[in-house]
């Protein structure tokens, strides 16, 4: 099928699509929290996995961030997200790190890979906290960053958690 007709074919099958979400009825907040209770501790379980899974990839955090706190409450919310948080991280690490390591440690002679090596390297846990503190750099990126440098997986999940609490606990 030619690239045109895909072209048109998708603009029409998404023109089709809007008429019926409009249609469909939307659960309340309140509605939706009444889900989350009913489904209990396997509910939060699942919210937790569909977090630190969707968000390995470039997903903004704000948004699972937000239903946590509309589906879990306040404190179960925090936990689960910080939770999702680190293992979203750390799935994020380790994927860059087992798939990207080789290819960086081939360029670690150009000036630019070298310097931004060096500075997750030796900054360590505190340039990771820093970073997630202040959302210069989209979480997922940042994570992948980290596991094709040098940095340790320690010092990056601690970092990674303490630079993450404070804008999770007051988004949730």
């Amino acid at each position: 099928m030619p690239r045109r007709t895909k072209l048109v074919v998708g603009i029409l099958l998404l023109a089709a699509c809007v008429p019926v979400a409009l249609w469909l009825p939307l659960p309340s907040p309140a509605e939706m929290r009444a889900w989350a209770n009913e489904a209990g501790a396997m509910g939060a379980a699942v919210f937790l996995v569909a977090y630190a899974v969707c968000t390995v990839a470039p997903i903004p955090r704000t948004v699972f961030n937000l239903a946590a706190g509309l589906l879990l409450g306040h404190i179960a919310g925090v936990a689960v997200a910080i939770t999702a948080t680190i293992l979203s991280g750390l799935c994020g690490f380790l994927l860059a790190r087992l798939l990207g390591r080789e290819f960086v440690t081939r360029h670690l002679h150009r000036t630019p890979v070298h310097a931004v090596n060096a500075r997750l390297a030796d900054g360590g846990m505190l340039a990771v906290a820093s970073l997630r503190l202040i959302p210069v750099v989209p979480f997922a990126p940042l994570s992948y960053c980290c596991g094709v440098s040098s940095i340790a997986l320690r010092p990056y999940l601690v970092g990674t958690a303490r630079g993450s609490v404070p804008g999770t606990v007051a988004v949730v």
